[in-house]
């Protein structure tokens, strides 16, 4: 469960500077891992996950879509129970490419 949700945090974060750009572009998780850092209870969440990276690599990913060039881009992603104790950190990669016609 925490694999999945974590994949779905990646994901988003990768598409969420670029949501203008998503016509042009095919996207997809080419692999991922994930680290256990303490037992996640039942009743420890619900449980979020954060992902998230600066405003340079939003630029720059923008700026290789537009130049029609491919990238693959690791995207790491928190998990947190209900209290905010992590209890799961994650990486994930994006592959973004242009569309072929």
């Amino acid at each position: 469960m925490l694999f999945g949700l974590a994949e779905t945090a990646a994901m988003g974060a990768a598409v969420s500077g670029i949501v203008d750009l998503m016509g042009e572009t095919f996207i997809v998780a080419r692999n991922g891992r994930i680290e256990y850092l303490a037992r996640a209870k039942g009743t420890a969440g619900p449980f979020r996950a954060t992902s998230e990276f600066g405003a340079d690599t939003v630029e720059r990913l923008r700026a290789d879509i537009a130049g029609r060039v491919a990238v693959e881009l690791e995207v790491p992603v928190q998990i947190a129970d209900s209290s905010g104790k992590p209890v799961a950190a994650a990486a994930f990669t994006a592959v973004i490419r242009p569309r072929r016609t």
